[in-house]
């Protein structure tokens, strides 16, 4: 069986055995991101109308005073052009705006309607809400092994932890 094929995580867990532990890894890691953006994301912002990619960005413009595209660029893995129906979708949703910005009129900043911040709160709450069924299906101690080892991973590939 292709692993890259599974459908399920019980099928990539029976393949994992024909791999390096190294290897077993990095599926595991891509196939665990893969179920919850499918499903987990789905789930989780389905309440507040949002899709994965939408809530990313929102909390992108959330976190960044005079946002601009090219930041969400900068701390997102979606591609410029992706970003752009992105934010149309936002804005014909009335959850942002592009507004001028004050030193470069030739680009606009990303600013939150209220409408807007009040999804990204929900959304983020939704978050919390569904990492917390993680926990308590993992425990609260192999959880913190796993923050741990995942830190690692992030400061052997040069990101900041």
């Amino acid at each position: 069986m292709n692993i890259l094929s599974a459908n399920t995580y019980a099928e990539v867990w029976k393949s994992l055995d024909t791999l390096s532990p190294s290897a077993a890894f990095v599926v595991s890691i891509i196939h665990m991101g893969k179920i919850f953006s499918e499903k987990g994301a789905k789930n989780t912002f389905r309440g507040q109308g949002l899709d994965m990619d939408e809530f990313e960005a929102l909390f992108i413009i959330e976190q960044s005073p005079d946002c601009r595209p090219t930041d969400i660029t900068a701390y997102s893995v979606m591609q410029p052009a992706k970003i752009t129906r992105v934010l149309d979708r936002l804005e014909g949703k009335g959850l942002i705006e592009r507004k001028a910005a004050h030193n470069d009129r030739r680009s606009y900043s990303l600013v939150l309607t209220k409408e807007g911040s009040t999804a990204i709160k929900k959304a983020k709450q939704a978050m919390i809400d569904s990492t917390r069924d993680i926990e308590q299906g993992i425990g609260a101690g192999n959880l913190e092994k796993v923050n741990a080892v995942l830190r690692a991973i992030m400061a052997a590939m040069g990101e900041n932890t």
